[in-house]
């Protein structure tokens, strides 16, 4: 598997390969439910890599393989495709959650990568989020494996392509830091105009009320 060998080869990334579960969709799948249920298993992927630097550990590829040669059919490849991008969005929507007190603007310009393969074929796909509920899948670039030992020369474009890929990650892994910082600042924020809003009101309970001037106070009288 091509695509599996170049991506050991990308330093950015921690890289896990077989039959495993996207942990951003084990994780969604499972929120909001009860702890005595049995946990669902997440989008299934056949490698994933996590950000090293990355606060979050984003996980910004995950790849499918459909199947080697002879190639399968055009469903199973459909089919794998769609898995690919539920899993691509509820890494998106892990990531967003997590840091839902930054800005919009900066969130907004996340994006993961996914690859999908089968036979010669290695399609790498992009997905954003532009607003709720509303995700662009793209395809960024499509290549194809040399078959013979003429057509050798056609693993230029594909070192290219993950070079570039590779460049791509690490802008990703620094703008999605810069987002947990501008998310942790929100907090921070917020507590200094809580205090200022403490010392206006006079804490917990607002500016005790003064005595009126008119108000005679009761002096005991004993036995």
């Amino acid at each position: 598997m091509a695509s599996l060998t170049s991506c050991n080869y990308i330093s950015s990334l921690k890289f896990y390969s077989g039959e495993i579960a996207c942990w951003a969709s084990a994780h969604r799948r499972n929120e909001d439910r009860s702890v005595v249920l049995r946990a669902r298993v997440g989008q299934k992927c056949d490698f994933r890599g996590t950000l090293k630097d990355s606060i979050n550990r984003l996980e910004a590829l995950i790849g499918l393989r459909s199947g080697g040669l002879p190639e399968p059919h055009q469903k199973k490849i459909h089919e794998d495709k769609v898995d690919l991008c539920v899993a691509m969005r509820d890494i998106l929507y892990t990531f967003f959650k997590e840091n839902s007190k930054a800005p919009s603007s900066d969130v907004h310009s996340t994006f993961v990568f996914g690859i999908h393969s089968w036979g010669w074929v290695h399609n790498i796909y992009g997905m954003d989020c532009k607003a709720t509920n509303v995700l662009r899948l793209g395809r960024i670039s499509h290549a194809r494996m040399p078959n013979t030992l003429k057509t050798l020369s056609v693993l230029e474009s594909f070192y290219v392509l993950f070079t570039d890929l590779q460049a791509t990650l690490n802008t990703i892994c620094e703008r999605t830091n810069n987002i947990s910082v501008s998310h942790s600042r929100a907090h921070r924020n917020r507590k200094r105009k809580n205090s200022e809003h403490v010392r206006e009101k006079g804490g917990s309970f607002g500016n005790p009320s003064q005595t009126p001037a008119n108000k005679k106070s009761r002096k005991y009288v004993g036995p």
